[in-house]
């Protein structure tokens, strides 16, 4: 009986693989909070989805709770679906849904639809995972639209808002985001991996 469970427990482990990172989020010198990330791969169906979880306090003229969830699926190495869904003192803020229909994808955001007509084979939450090597442009999930992806040295990219112009940088090491600095119109802040 402990055979089989060993086994069963094998071979459930070869086709589900899963990964946790965390990561420090701070601005200047403060500590607001941290970021979740899961990444799970079920290689039967071949079945990727990344779960993203994160909890800020900082205050602006009043003490803010921000937090955001986004979940994102890959099938067969191509974007299917995502949800993104902010939340601002415990209340929904915004929510952005991405969904593959057919050969283009309609992306809701806040009731209100538009279609993207290209292909997504790379987006926002796969660079914790999967360094950028040789992608020139993501898709985001939480603005709808393309980002440029430039390598700056080796490890090293910038990721370029072309709405606002903001860049924010990425450093990996073996393949997984160690540290970020993101420019955000309200802040910047710095993520690293705990």
């Amino acid at each position: 009986m402990k055979k089989l469970l060993f086994f069963s427990f094998l071979a459930f482990s070869c086709i589900l693989n899963a990964q946790t990172l965390t990561y420090e989020i701070v601005s200047g010198n403060s500590h607001l909070g941290e970021l979740i990330v899961t990444h799970t791969e079920n290689k039967e169906n071949q079945t990727l989805k990344i779960n993203i979880v994160s909890n800020v306090v900082f205050d602006l003229f009043k003490t803010i709770n921000l937090k955001y969830e986004l979940n994102t699926v890959f099938n067969a190495g191509k974007f299917y679906y995502s949800s993104v869904i902010i939340y601002i003192n415990g209340k929904e803020h915004s929510s952005t849904i991405t969904e593959q229909k057919d050969e283009y994808y309609t992306i809701s955001k806040n009731g209100k639809s538009t279609l993207y007509l290209k292909n997504i084979t790379y987006s926002g939450a796969l660079l914790y995972f999967k360094e950028p090597i040789g992608i020139l442009k993501i898709f985001s999930e939480f603005d709808g639209f393309e980002k440029q992806v430039k390598r700056l040295e080796v490890n090293h990219y910038q990721v370029i808002n072309s709405k606002n112009g903001q860049k924010s940088e990425y450093y990996y090491h073996e393949g997984i985001l160690q540290e970020a600095i993101i420019h955000h119109p309200l802040m910047s802040f710095k993520l690293t991996q705990k």
